[in-house]
């Protein structure tokens, strides 16, 4: 368990589960100890059911005493729940199979779930994972070099890995997410050269012109072999630091940079935390050869190549020229990484640069790879996908022009406007309301796109749709709860009263409020966000369902108040969870 349970940033649930757990390991004759209790301890399926399952299957190995080592998981289970009393933190216990469920007392439990919601509140969720704060993380994933090749597969690594950098941010980490595909790789001789006959001839400094001039660089070199000698000799130039090349190295980052930064900054929720032209190739690679020239697992080959036998593979360090192979290149890219995220299909690959890196002594911190399930995926591009769903939200909008609540969410975006700069566009002032429209559209399009990957456990194959639903389970309906209930709390003068709502919908909704911090904790400890996105939608349906049957509009101050207390707190652990997703909760639609 993360911490002490009696630290203020811990939370209520946690708090009682290692409160239950000392009551069980007391009863157990201190067989088990409370924090392997609490450890073992889950979420029952159904809240039917309680707030805690222990399954004794988990930790019954661990009795070695009488009466309980001549006994089966159930028949403890049994005996368990029999002698159990209850307590100021539990109120009955039931026997399930080789489970032992628990119950709470509610009002003391609603109580104080609430209290923490409003006290925390955008901090309410993070802080109480066991990972230590003092390490650095570094994050890595690739993207390809042309923004334009960016397929499904690079995205779901790409919405996998902010996840994680969000959520280490939020737990308190020092984190660092880093692209290690940059333009030092087997085609910088030719881009070199295209850069050096034909320059950006057209006036222009973007991609486009710079692939015209690549393409017809290796048009040419399919006639002239000299053009292949003359690439290989940039790219070793680049390697041995001459200042020619760097200067050309620096020009054509600056270009990708650029047109990644529009894509990223501009349009999706992305940022890198050390852009690739903040890689010096030169000066790390100079380091790695001394290494590796001092190194007895390194074969010098009298034709000048350096090889490395990896149990009976012997893999290629640097050619006959004295150019790096991408093996080379990965060595330096993973020495300082914690996690690279990238697809199962790389997990080979991976595992060669893992067992160099050892082989070599390169580092004490051995990367993971975070894999991911292979998307299925047709030939659009991303950007398409994204402006086909603003489309179609733009078209939806527009149905209902001309009605009370189209005006009125068209004068709230216009409010957001002059004290946000939008990303859609670079002058906040005077913006039209279909520019408005528009930027509202795109961002609920991107919390279509961004939910949509991290529905599937991240190692299932999934089939990225050029068109996702835009209605059912998506991004939009999380928006939708959260702009619903923003809409009560204009309409309604009300205030937080913690109070307690004695009803099975209210004790439904705080709860699943109540499950959020685990549930980040779960999420983050197996770096699977499908578990966060699966528990907002069921906040959402559960905080829908309350909705009708605990109505606010209209009631009372002593019932309207301690009612919509629980729903803003259910507001606020929406809102929590859309942020680690890199979304920002919308308070209209």
């Amino acid at each position: 368990m993360a911490g002490s349970p009696h630290d203020d940033h811990y939370s209520v649930k946690l708090q009682w589960q290692h409160t239950i757990a000392c009551q069980l390991s007391s009863l157990l004759d201190d067989c088990i100890s409370p924090d392997l209790i609490c450890d073992s301890m889950a979420l029952p399926k159904q809240s039917k059911y309680g707030q805690y399952a222990l399954p004794l299957d988990r930790i019954h190995s661990h009795l070695k005493q009488e009466p309980w080592c001549s006994m089966t998981a159930t028949e403890t289970a049994q005996w368990i729940v029999a002698k159990l009393t209850p307590s100021d933190t539990i109120e009955k216990a039931t026997q399930l199979s080789t489970f032992v469920n628990i119950t709470i007392p509610r009002a003391t439990y609603m109580k104080a779930v609430l209290n923490q919601v409003i006290q925390t509140k955008t901090k309410y969720g993070f802080g109480t994972s066991a990972i230590s704060k003092d390490e650095k993380k570094i994050l890595s994933c690739a993207l390809p070099q042309l923004p334009d090749l960016l397929d499904a597969n690079h995205f779901r690594g790409l919405v996998l890995a902010t996840f994680l950098q969000r959520a280490y941010r939020l737990e308190g980490c020092d984190v660092r997410l880093v692209n290690t595909m940059t333009v030092w790789n087997d085609n910088f001789g030719y881009l070199a050269l295209a850069f050096e006959k034909y320059g950006n001839s057209d006036g222009k400094d973007d991609l486009s012109s710079l692939n015209q001039i690549y393409l017809r660089i290796k048009q040419e070199a399919v006639e002239d072999e000299s053009i292949h000698d003359q690439a290989r000799q940039y790219l070793l130039q680049l390697e041995q630091g001459q200042e020619a090349m760097i200067k050309v190295y620096h020009s054509l980052e600056a270009i990708f940079t650029k047109e990644y930064s529009q894509l990223l900054e501009h349009r999706l929720p992305f940022s890198f935390d050390t852009t690739p032209n903040t890689q010096q190739p030169w000066q790390a690679l100079a380091d790695l050869y001394r290494h590796m020239d001092q190194s007895s697992q390194v074969i010098q080959t009298p034709e000048g190549e350096w090889k490395i036998d990896l149990n009976g593979r012997v893999l290629l360090l640097r050619d006959r020229h004295g150019i790096s192979t991408q093996l080379t290149r990965d060595l330096l890219h993973h020495a300082t990484t914690t996690y690279h995220i990238a697809g199962q299909h790389h997990t080979c690959h991976l595992e060669t640069v893992r067992q160099t890196l050892t082989a070599l002594n390169l580092t004490d911190n051995i990367f993971r790879h975070i894999l991911f399930g292979k998307v299925k995926h047709h030939k659009e591009d991303l950007v398409a996908c994204l402006d086909g769903l603003q489309r179609t939200i733009v078209e939806i909008i527009e149905e209902n022009e001309g009605t009370e609540k189209y005006d009125a969410m068209m004068a709230q975006l216009g409010q957001l406007s002059e004290t946000t700069r939008t990303k859609m566009t670079s002058d906040p002032q005077n913006i039209s309301n279909d520019e408005l429209m528009h930027s509202h559209a795109d961002r609920l399009g991107v919390c279509i796109m961004l939910i949509d990957p991290l529905t599937l456990r991240r190692n299932k194959p999934m089939a990225f749709s050029s068109h996702p639903d835009v209605f059912g389970n998506s991004g939009v309906f999380l928006q939708f709860i959260h702009s619903r209930l923003c809409g009560i709390e204009r309409q309604c003068d009300v205030t937080l009263d913690t109070t307690v709502v004695d009803h099975d919908e209210a004790f439904e909704v705080f709860d699943t409020v109540a499950q959020f911090p685990y549930v980040m904790h779960q999420a983050l400890d197996t770096m699977e966000p499908s578990l966060l996105v699966t528990y907002l939608f069921k906040l959402a349906r559960t905080t829908n369902q309350a909705l009708y049957r605990l109505r606010i509009k209209g009631a009372p101050p002593h019932l309207a108040n301690p009612r919509w207390t629980l729903f803003w707190a259910a507001k606020q652990t929406l809102a929590n969870g859309l942020a680690v997703l890199g979304l920002e909760a919308v308070s209209r639609m």
